[in-house]
């Protein structure tokens, strides 16, 4: 897929009442998108769409193509049902933060060789809200030539089906999920340790965006400290001012209104780290999640292809025995039958095996690329935030100085 089939936005962002007075309240957003793909009759499209209708929308592509790692949403806050049910009004950094991760998992979909063709998002962005409510009531799946469930036929059902239980408890292995990276057939053993791995990744990446979490709150507290503490200066000023005006009273007021301006800094770095680092992190959280659960379901279609192995072997061994026994002609021509049927069954389940698990390599590879950069872009930003921070603070503190140095008693 090139570069720029779509553009998209997110924003103005509306709050509505429930269809009943039993009903909460409910942000919508005005989702704005232009594309160059030719199966849409407008390139230029706007609609409106409540959080629920992304979150429909994510576990319908999941469906319909059950071994892409769908790009995730953002995680619903409790803060926002607790507002709704009391009534505490707008909680504008919720929002904000809502629709840039809202945003994000539009550009993702839409920069996907499958994802992006899919006749569901065609409909998510060109259907008006009460053709799209239509759409959701009904449930009904697409069938979307590139839908990969078409791809690999109908007999997944049964496989995505079944639960999946490990026999071994695999321990996290970079090693393994090096080798998933790879070309070339991987051991179920193989796949397990890299789903445990990346469970362990993600782990790792909440704690890292719990400190960050604790990091901006910390820089948030400062800023508020300071403030309080400015006006406090300033308060003092203005008492010494009370007694004779003097280049003291002056150092005092201007420390106070210096103070609030580090505020000021403190919180412009907390909300920079917030857009550019913390919530990078909450996404990845997010697409790790969306790995193992797409992981699992392989496994799960691995799981139902060693059981049709089993079987064939089994039927096989039972018609052996009827033969070599004897006088059981009846029964060897049964088997025969369920030999043959369950040999067709196996034989298709490892077909399926093997395209999913190309298709799939190709998701973790395109996750893996993804991660790299990502990872890289977070480090270089929040190294430049720190140094933007110090210069600021710095540059503040040396022009407060003069003022100070000035006083003579």
């Amino acid at each position: 897929m090139s570069e720029g089939t779509f553009d998209f936005k997110v924003s103005e962002p509306e709050q509505r009442k429930g269809g009943s007075t039993l009903d909460l309240s409910y942000w919508i957003y005005k989702v704005r998108a232009r594309t160059t793909l030719p199966q849409y009759s407008r390139k230029d499209m706007e609609v409106m769409r409540r959080y629920s209708d992304f979150e429909w929308l994510r576990s319908q592509l999941s469906e319909e193509f059950p071994f892409c790692i769908i790009p995730p949403i953002p995680e619903k806050a409790v803060q926002g049902t607790i507002d709704k049910i009391v009534g505490t009004g707008v909680n504008s950094k919720l929002l904000e933060y809502r629709q840039r991760a809202l945003r994000k998992f539009l550009i993702r979909v839409g920069a996907h060789n499958f994802l992006h063709t899919s006749s569901l998002l065609q409909d998510f962005l060109e259907m008006d809200e009460a053709e799209w409510e239509r759409r959701m009531k009904s449930g009904k799946k697409t069938s979307s030539e590139r839908s990969i469930a078409a791809a690999i036929g109908e007999g997944m059902g049964s496989a995505l089906s079944r639960q999946w239980y490990p026999t071994a408890a695999a321990q996290p292995s970079g090693a393994s999920y090096t080798k998933a990276l790879a070309d070339g057939k991987t051991s179920p053993q193989v796949w397990e340790e890299t789903r445990a791995y990346v469970g362990q990744l993600e782990a790792s990446i909440t704690l890292l965006r719990e400190r960050l979490d604790s990091l901006v709150k910390r820089r948030k507290d400062t800023s508020s400290a300071l403030n309080e503490f400015g006006r406090s200066f300033a308060r003092v000023g203005e008492i010494e001012g009370t007694i004779e005006p003097s280049q003291l009273s002056n150092a005092l007021s201007a420390v106070g209104h210096h103070s609030e301006h580090l505020s000021t800094i403190y919180m412009e770095q907390a909300d920079q780290e917030t857009k550019q680092v913390v919530e990078t992190l909450a996404y990845y959280v997010g697409m790790c999640s969306a790995v193992r659960e797409t992981l699992k379901r392989l496994q799960t279609m691995m799981q139902q292809r060693d059981s049709l192995v089993a079987q064939v072997t089994d039927l096989a061994q039972q018609r052996e025995k009827a033969i070599q026994k004897g006088g059981q002609a009846d029964k060897v021509q049964r088997l025969d039958h369920d030999l043959q049927t369950a040999t067709e069954r196996r034989d298709i389940s490892s077909k399926q095996v093997i395209d999913v698990e190309v298709l799939f390599k190709e998701e973790l590879r395109r996750f893996h690329r993804e991660k790299q950069y990502d990872i890289k872009a977070i480090l270089k930003i929040f190294a430049e935030l720190q140094l933007d921070y110090a210069s600021k603070m710095k540059r503040s503190w040396e022009n407060l100085l003069p003022t100070v140095e000035q006083v003579k008693l």
